[in-house]
């Protein structure tokens, strides 16, 4: 049995509020998972993982023990392949974060930014986000990367229609750019659902049993799209997709498809309060 990738989520919550993330409607209070509930998850994932992220919907260098949790990585017996951390470039603990570094876990760093290369749309789009403190980490994040750690792979993750402007921008400080298409979620700033067709029946998310997705107290989420994805006014709460701090990752991943959560979705999405209104496939 095979996770082609775990996302753990190990801060809850987030200090920007983009357009586009389910965050920015939710405003969840930031919560962080402790390095000891962070070891007891790792101990419970007793199949092989490809891929383990340091989040989900939260921003992960927040976290004020990073290195701890980095650190358990290490010793744990998971050994993943590729461990990465998405950021949103807006916090800087220069300290904390050279205590990362050198312990050469972390293999892939990504910055989200997203708009078409420009102070303006970058600053609409990722607000509270300084366009001044964007450019700042970038190249702080490359100056310490090539000291402590220089085969960690840096990248971006934009949502843009100006691939060319962001490549100026990012190849010369020595980020690889991966560019996505625009992707309207609910429970965001711009929603025009009445305009898209609602699929039926199972997502990718849900149906594939190689993608796990665990909140910082161990709860695992249906989804890398929804938080509250496995909730729906009328009806109870569906999901107990289970909990990593309770048992198995190879026990859960066998358990999904008997689920409540997974036979309504199958049968009934459109009845479902945050199923039911996404277009993902």
């Amino acid at each position: 049995m095979i996770l082609k990738k775990l996302g753990i989520d190990i801060v809850h919550g987030c200090q920007l509020r983009c357009v586009g993330c389910p965050n920015s409607l939710l405003r969840p209070k930031i919560k962080y998972c402790d390095p000891e509930v962070f070891e007891r998850m790792l101990k419970n994932i007793n199949v092989k993982v490809k891929i383990l992220r340091l989040y989900n919907f939260g921003e992960p260098m927040l976290h004020p023990q990073l290195d701890e949790i980095v650190k358990i990585i290490g010793k744990s017996s998971v050994n993943p392949e590729q461990v990465d951390i998405t950021t949103n470039g807006q916090y800087w603990n220069g300290p904390l974060f050279e205590k990362v570094f050198k312990q050469k876990i972390v293999t892939h760093l990504y910055i989200s930014c997203d708009g078409d290369g420009t102070k303006r749309e970058y600053e609409r789009l990722r607000p509270p986000s300084t366009w001044e403190t964007f450019l700042s980490f970038i190249e702080s994040m490359k100056t310490m990367r090539d000291r402590l750690c220089p085969k960690m792979h840096l990248g971006t993750r934009t949502i843009t229609d100006n691939k060319k402007r962001w490549k100026k921008i990012l190849l010369p400080v020595g980020y690889s750019p991966e560019f996505r298409k625009w992707t309207t979620r609910i429970n965001t700033s711009r929603t025009p659902w009445e305009k898209r067709r609602i699929p039926s029946g199972l997502c990718k998310y849900v149906k594939s049993h190689e993608l796990m997705y665990v909140d910082y107290d161990g709860t695992v989420v249906p989804c890398c799209v929804h938080p509250n994805a496995n909730i729906s006014d009328g009806f109870v709460l569906y999901s107990n997709n289970g909990n990593l701090l309770k048992e198995k990752a190879g026990n859960i991943i066998k358990r999904r498809k008997t689920t409540l959560f997974y036979k309504h979705l199958k049968s009934m999405r459109r009845t479902l309060d945050v199923c039911g209104k996404c277009t993902k496939t």
